[in-house]
């Protein structure tokens, strides 16, 4: 996809963002694409984002969560109840890329237990998930692995690489099949570094139009404590 063209463009914009909301942006490794959506929590509450699911006060904005500048977004999970913030501002794109930065915190994990922190949707007749992170506890290491919906409903996945209990940038660059061919996208960073790329992907009937962050999807009682997310970023 053509990106390099909107290269200062998006330094302009990005820097404009930062003056906005108040947060530094030069740790990112974004590669130019035009910005979608970015928050980093320095509001002190979710104004910025379409919708959230708090489940009574789990997920909230605090000075401890804080990961960059003076504020982050905790997920604190004492039940299996889902809580995240949602992004509606996607709009049928064909090229998506995220990056956010995140903390396990030392959450206690069952072994083998996995849930999603980020999802991505594909409006369609209704919202149909298109692209995913997943977090997963296995013999005593945190594993991220990134997912990409394909046309017959598959999903194609990287492998699960391994994340200490600290802060980390998590990156995920996503491209729709061109129409008929399969030469969809997939890359999965981490703290700057390329983990995988997939190309060759069958999922050029896909698009975002939604994204989720937070402790998404597929929570189980195995999992308990709380978890720091902070300064998100959509590209396209």
């Amino acid at each position: 996809m053509i990106r390099k063209a909107f290269f200062l463009v998006s330094l302009l914009s990005l820097a404009l963002m930062s003056f906005q909301s108040g947060y530094s942006f030069t740790r990112q490794s974004f590669k130019g694409g035009t910005p979608i959506f970015s928050d980093g929590f320095e509001s002190g509450n979710f104004s910025a984002w379409d919708a959230s699911v708090k489940d009574g006060g789990g997920l909230s904005v605090m000075a401890v969560a804080a990961l960059v500048g003076n504020r982050g977004m905790r997920a604190l999970i004492d039940d299996n109840h889902v809580l995240y913030v949602q992004d509606d501002t996607p709009n049928n794109e064909v090229v998506y890329d995220i990056n956010f930065h995140f903390d396990p915190n030392t959450i206690r994990m069952a072994n083998l237990d996995q849930h999603t922190i980020f999802l991505a949707f594909d409006q369609q007749d209704r919202f149909v998930p298109a692209l995913q992170v997943e977090l997963r506890f296995i013999n005593g290491s945190y594993q991220v692995r990134a997912r990409s919906r394909n046309d017959n409903l598959s999903w194609n996945s990287t492998g699960w690489f391994n994340l200490s209990d600290a802060e980390h940038q998590i990156e995920v660059e996503w491209d729709a099949a061109t129409t008929g061919k399969n030469d969809g996208k997939l890359k999965l960073k981490l703290d700057g570094a390329v983990l995988i790329r997939r190309i060759g992907l069958d999922n050029d009937t896909f698009r975002i139009d939604r994204a989720r962050l937070g402790a998404v999807a597929g929570l189980d009682s195995g999992t308990r404590g709380s978890y720091f997310f902070d300064q998100f970023m959509s590209f396209r």
